[in-house]
């Protein structure tokens, strides 16, 4: 169980005042406040049910499915957009709600944004995720692009920007790209190199036609939790950005919601409907080669790392960083 950054819904799945939610075997709940989603335990004190699931919304208070009781909702204090946790310290079990309520559940430091709402598990391990989807807000037109079930744990989803040696392999690069890894001072990985394509994209600068001409474009990707990357890709001076999120469930896979940005203004003018849809068209192509091996992997297999594997092993000693219960 990792407890950092995770994505729970893109933006429009966002329609209900109370909204379940489970990351891998943990419960939670978002609740509708006028300056936007937060996001609480959902298992109630008393016996356990799902708030989430038939839990009604009372000032600031949700009254369980099951017995009725009034489950306090823990304060929340902004700080721009990022929800911190209960100034109390509540935990799920608290029983000094107030107000004569005898229990409570915390929030979670969270993002309601454009691109869909996020949840960090545990403070401590917030690696400036909010700095950069604001700054994406700000430059980028962002999209949901799909969704899809994946059957194995969300780190070798993530693991993927890291994997040099599979880039010629799964995507048919013409070479194995040159990738250097460095820790950011705010904790996240970032990922830096150069992508050498046997055809450009369509939503690359100069190649709006698809040419047939090879083409190079500077990758970066930036993760921020074994859940959570934000992938760039630039081709002269437009990047393109693609947020990969893949949330651990409760059978041992995870979720994978993908999210493309195209940016606003460009040197071919304001982004158009096929460049759009070549982007999620590209995005999906992509992710079904790698799901095509992610579907029958052995997960229970022991690596036998070679020396191409040195960003992976970096990755994955990045990702017991974020383990908890």
């Amino acid at each position: 169980m990792y407890l950092g950054w995770t994505q729970v819904a893109f933006a429009e799945e966002l329609r209900e005042d109370v909204i379940p939610f489970d990351v891998g075997p943990r419960a939670l709940v978002a609740v509708r406040h006028p300056d936007g989603y937060i996001v609480y335990d959902g298992r109630c004190p008393h016996r356990g049910a799902h708030l989430g699931h038939g839990g009604r919304l009372e000032g600031d208070a949700l009254v369980c499915p099951f017995h009725g009781h009034r489950v306090q909702l823990g304060q929340r204090e902004r700080r721009g957009h990022v929800v911190q946790p209960d100034s109390r310290g509540l935990q799920p079990d608290a029983c000094a709600a107030g107000d004569g309520e005898p229990f409570a559940v915390r929030a979670y430091p969270c993002l309601d944004l454009p691109a869909g709402l996020f949840v960090l598990l545990d403070e401590r391990q917030d690696t400036g995720l909010g700095t950069r989807l604001s700054d994406l807000a700000r430059t980028h037109h962002i999209h949901p692009a799909f969704t899809r079930e994946i059957a194995v744990p969300p780190e070798y989803v993530i693991e993927n920007v890291l994997d040099a040696d599979h880039f010629a392999e799964v995507h048919a690069l013409t070479r194995r790209p040159e990738l250097d890894v460095r820790e950011e001072p705010g904790g996240s990985l970032l990922v830096d190199g150069d992508l050498d394509m046997a055809r450009a994209n369509t939503w690359q600068a100069g190649a709006a036609d698809g040419g047939a001409a090879a083409a190079r474009a500077h990758f970066t990707a930036e993760v921020f939790s074994p859940t959570l990357v934000v992938t760039q890709l630039q081709s002269g001076a437009d990047p393109y950005v693609v947020i990969t999120a893949a949330t651990p469930n409760a059978l041992g896979g995870c979720t994978a919601r993908v999210t493309v940005a195209l940016p606003k203004e460009s040197s071919q003018g304001r982004p158009t409907v096929r460049q759009l849809s070549s982007l999620v068209s590209g995005s999906r192509t992509a992710f079904e080669q790698d799901a095509r091996v992610w579907e029958h992997l052995d997960t229970s297999v022991i690596p036998n790392y070679l020396p191409g594997d040195r960003l992976v092993r970096i990755y994955r000693d990045f990702c017991e960083r974020f383990q908890g219960p």
